[in-house]
């Protein structure tokens, strides 16, 4: 009797392996997808981390150095899509941007 039940439980390892790697060889296409999305993913966010931190940095050095706030003025206006046609319609954009973008500090 236990001759016959250790036969049993072989067989039932085997074809729990068999199954194992079937699934495995079947799968490989769809978790090399899964990973080469999650790698882009986790870079395009590291990404926007690193930008998000960098534009920190420069915005906290900006409001200390009057050069670089009003070169990062110039740069944000020339940025518009169409320029302003006189100086009330750029510091309505400008004021308007500065809100919306909550770049005001005391």
């Amino acid at each position: 009797m236990a001759a016959w039940a250790e036969r049993h439980e072989i067989a039932a390892w085997l074809v729990l392996w068999g199954i194992a790697v079937a699934a495995i060889v079947l799968l490989r296409g769809i978790t090399r997808v899964a990973a080469r999305q999650a790698m882009q993913a986790l870079d395009q966010w590291s990404a926007r981390v690193a930008q998000r931190r960098a534009d920190e940095r420069l915005w906290q050095m900006a409001q200390t150095d009057e050069r670089l706030m009003s070169d990062l003025q110039a740069a944000l206006d020339r940025s518009s899509e169409a320029p302003a046609r006189n100086l009330l319609e750029l510091t309505q954009r400008r004021a308007a941007r500065i809100v919306r973008d909550r770049l005001y500090y005391i």
